[in-house]
């Protein structure tokens, strides 16, 4: 029993790795905003997305690691994969508020969005498209990291990228201290 507990973990570990990248390359898009100068801002950059999206990311992979005790297989690999399409379209959302008002995602936005009605937002019937789009899109990729890690979850580089990530974030905020 231990031992399937340790492969599910294994399993969610790497898919959390996955999902750690893919999180990166879609934090890509706040680059253009923001206007490091010197090695010094570049490397607290470089932390800063090492750190804290990792951080973020593992955060959002905790309760999968709890529910992994108590769902195996199919049910286990249909929520993780709804889960972490849900947190990934989340970033990606913001990323495009971001974009768009130059603030993240909030209470206040999110009241605007459901509440406003067509008032403040209206959307098209091709940004719906492009949004229906999206999530099938995510939930095919999450769905695909799924069943790839499943087969074979690798297990070194995902010890390797967890110690990288704590050290990026003690780093950031021992920058930030001095």
């Amino acid at each position: 029993m231990i031992h399937r507990l340790l492969h599910r973990w294994r399993w969610l570990g790497a898919w959390t790795l996955a999902n750690l990248l893919l999180a990166w390359l879609i934090s890509l898009r706040y680059v253009g905003y923001i206007q490091p100068e010197g090695a010094e801002q570049w490397s607290y950059l470089l932390m800063v997305f090492l750190g804290h999206l990792s951080l973020l990311v593992w955060l959002g992979a905790l309760p999968l690691f709890l529910l992994a005790t108590l769902l195996r297989g199919i049910g286990l690999w249909l929520v993780t994969t709804l889960w972490a399409s849900g947190l990934q379209l989340l970033l990606l959302l913001d990323t495009f508020v971001y974009a768009q008002y130059r603030f993240h995602l909030s209470g206040f936005i999110l009241d605007l969005l459901l509440n406003a009605g067509g008032d403040v937002f209206s959307f098209s019937w091709v940004a719906w498209a492009l949004a229906v789009g999206g999530v099938l899109g995510m939930l095919a990729v999450q769905g695909g990291l799924g069943l790839l890690f499943k087969r074979r979850p690798p297990s070194r580089p995902v010890g390797a990228m967890l110690a990288v990530s704590l050290l990026a974030l003690l780093g950031v905020h021992g920058l930030a201290l001095s």
